[in-house]
């Protein structure tokens, strides 16, 4: 299946930077009166420059002028279908290659036709997918590429079909706390602070210009308190943060501002010098960054078995497998060895945000790739490090992955959170045409701890009753009822819920407590107490003669259970 070229770093410049010129988001003096507009020479310029450096939403603006110029023109209808499959804008794209098919426009009809049933495939609507992949045979004359790209569509198909679903996760997006109608990605969380890069940031306080920033977000009461970290520089872009395993070292990648949405990033590090306290920041070395290419998305490793760690990053420069490659180096104290291409996941297209979590020895990364196994756009891939080397790389399944781009997976320790970024629809943006990376979370088995305590003493409690419920407009509708042998017992939850839980034993008044999981892409490490009052009855005993019916003293009474 044929795929479009994207450029990942792009991608992200012209989701964040279009939104500074308005809804529009154009800042090219071209309105609806195209007769006082460039020539149609300046606007195929315009447009084909667009798809070849990467900024398609730009590629389909002009695409689109062009198409209003002239319906037929087959070359527009085609090149606008194809900036927008790369842009995530799928409906665009279905609607471009429809149009080029009903119109009779199309010199190859058989590949359009895989090109329409692909728009669809990631869209995530797969049957319809499927039912334009067989309809490739119906074509007269089609060729064997459009077979074949036919073909490979309905394995993909079938393959998608039998993924989805597999894994129930439940994502929660960090709209109310950390997302804007820019760009946030690149989430690594340490201990309880989240840093993560924005495009969010004007150069100063009176220009249109975003640059990208490092900001940092600590819980505060109920909310998060975000701010810009010492990283960022003037007016320079200073993006995807990472540490080394015992956090004495920062790495990180910047750039000069330029005009151009192709930016070339360089890495830097800084050491700890105490508590909270860093040194100036290094530039790596030359034959890190090198000249003319991008060297960024730094992350550190220590792979099985290795006394040394490993800096896992990104570049175009030669000697790759395709367009941007995933390299790595091995750190030797304040040097580094040679630049490896790490061909076991590398492919023709981009392979990108290299994340390496030690606790199960695997490389997460996202790729446009893999054609068999991608649900559309960049997907997030992980790959296992044993001794005999890395494992064929693997989807990760939905909702990781979408038909959008889903990238930068990372995993915190701390309350077993999840981060990643993606564009997906319901992503918060200017418009539907400027969609936007917004962050998204899950904690890995969601739940919540109870422990029961005695409301007088304070000693644990055994042998209780629990009923969990969940709270609705509608009411109370009960989840689970469970007695427990011990004093404490872990609840499974979902996300963005609220949820009432009743604690009861024999002998005491029962407890109620409420809590909610909204917000909780956070990452809130849910634990509860429940305490029991003994109920206390008051007896009081009158002792009477049967016969005289008069009060008789000193009477011995005995109790028996």
């Amino acid at each position: 299946m044929l795929r479009p070229a994207q450029i990942f770093l792009s991608l992200f410049l012209l989701c964040a930077v279009l939104p500074a010129y308005g809804q529009g988001g154009i800042p090219d003096k071209i309105g609806n009166n195209t007769d006082r507009g460039p020539s149609l020479t300046a606007l195929e310029k315009k447009a084909k420059n667009g798809a070849e450096r990467g900024d398609y939403s730009h590629a389909v603006h002009y695409y689109t002028l062009l198409w209003q110029r002239d319906s037929t023109d087959a070359e527009a209808l085609n090149g606008l279908g194809e900036a927008a499959l790369a842009n995530t804008q799928y409906d665009k794209a279905i609607w471009a290659f429809q149009t080029l098919l009903n119109k009779g426009l199309s010199k190859d009809a058989g590949h359009t036709m895989t090109r329409l049933a692909f728009a669809f495939y990631s869209k995530g609507d797969y049957d319809e997918a499927e039912r334009r992949y067989r309809q490739v045979e119906t074509v007269a004359n089609v060729s064997k590429e459009a077979k074949k790209e036919a073909e490979e569509g309905l394995e993909s198909c079938a393959w998608a079909k039998g993924i989805t679903g597999q894994e129930k996760v439940e994502l929660s997006s960090l709209t109310n706390t950390l997302n804007t109608r820019y760009a946030e990605y690149a989430p690594v969380r340490v201990e309880n602070t989240l840093y993560y890069t924005s495009y969010s940031r004007p150069i100063n306080p009176d220009s249109s210009k975003m640059r990208m920033q490092i900001l940092a977000a600590t819980p505060d009461g109920d909310s998060l308190r975000t701010q810009a970290t010492d990283l960022n520089e003037g007016n320079k872009h200073t993006a995807y943060l990472a540490f080394n395993s015992d956090r004495t070292v920062q790495y990180f990648a910047r750039a000069d501002h330029e005009k151009e949405s192709i930016i070339q990033f360089q890495l830097y590090r800084r050491k700890s010098t105490g508590p909270d306290a860093w040194g100036p920041a290094e530039k790596l070395p030359d034959y890190i960054n090198l000249k003319d290419v991008t060297t960024t998305q730094p992350n550190i490793g220590r792979l099985p078995g290795d006394t040394l760690e490993t800096l896992f990053f990104v570049s175009d420069r030669p000697g790759g497998s395709g367009k941007k490659d995933i390299w790595y180096s091995r750190i030797e104290k304040d040097s580094f060895s040679a630049p490896q291409n790490l061909k076991s996941v590398n492919t023709g297209e981009d392979d990108v945000s290299p994340y390496y979590y030690s606790g199960d020895s695997t490389l997460y990364f996202s790729s446009n790739s893999y054609t068999q196994m991608n649900l559309g756009g960049f997907d997030i891939f992980r790959s296992k490090r044993s001794k005999s080397g890395w494992t064929s790389p693997a989807p990760m399944p939905p909702p990781f992955n979408s038909g959008a781009n889903d990238v930068f997976f990372s995993i915190s320790e701390a309350c077993n959170m999840q981060f990643f970024a993606s564009n997906r629809g319901g992503s918060l943006n200017f418009s539907e045409e400027e969609c936007c990376y917004n962050l998204y979370g899950t904690q890995k088995n969601l739940e919540i701890k109870i422990d029961v305590f005695h409301k007088v003493t304070f000693a644990p409690l055994d042998q209780t009753k629990m009923r969990l419920m969940e709270k609705t407009a509608g009411g109370l509708t009960e989840i689970l009822r469970i007695e427990v042998p011990g004093y404490t017992h872990t609840f499974p939850l979902a996300a963005d819920k609220n949820y009432v839980l009743i604690t009861g034993k024999s002998g005491y008044s029962s407890d109620t407590i409420s809590f909610e999981t909204f917000g909780n892409a956070w990452g809130k490490c849910l634990e509860q107490r429940c305490y029991l009052r003994p109920i206390k009855i008051d007896l009081n005993v009158f002792v009477y003669d049967a016969d005289s019916k008069q009060p008789v003293l000193g009477a011995d009474i005995y109790f028996y259970d």
